[in-house]
């Protein structure tokens, strides 16, 4: 059982992810299997059960459903490079592209809500998503 009073829990649970994003980075298998049960888990409706004054409430979560084949634009990043991305984000209108940017959790501040062109909010997207491929390149030997 775990002691959420224990001094060290966060740096216990930080610990633990740090070595399963260490297994993810070189197991592709693995990496694939807890995308899609993301992907399961979240895809449309979630239950959440919570006690509130002893009460049991149960709240439903619904994700907006984006019908495309781009709500991963990591993968399509890595297939096809920033030029790839920004072409297919082209094709989709500005409140699509501001969904997979929701989805992908690719603005923590929600200023792309605010933002009114499509290109300024695609160069965004393409930004954000080359930094964040880029962070574990730094240790890859070249060689």
């Amino acid at each position: 059982m775990l002691d959420y009073n224990d001094k060290d829990f966060n740096k216990k649970v930080a610990f633990i992810l740090y070595k399963i994003a260490e297994r993810v980075e070189n197991d592709q298998e693995l990496a694939k299997y807890l995308l899609e049960q993301y992907r399961t888990a979240f895809s449309s409706v979630t239950d959440i059960t919570f006690k509130d004054d002893e009460k049991q409430s149960i709240v439903n979560v619904v994700k907006d459903n984006i019908e495309t084949d781009i709500s991963d634009v990591f993968s399509i990043f890595s297939k096809e490079g920033a030029e790839g991305l920004r072409n297919n984000l082209e094709q989709y209108d500005i409140e699509a592209i501001k969904k997979i940017v929701a989805v992908n959790g690719l603005d923590p501040s929600q200023k792309v809500r605010r933002w009114k062109t499509k290109v300024k909010i695609i160069d965004f997207v393409v930004e954000v998503i080359e930094k964040k491929m880029s962070h574990g390149s730094a240790f890859i030997d070249e060689n």
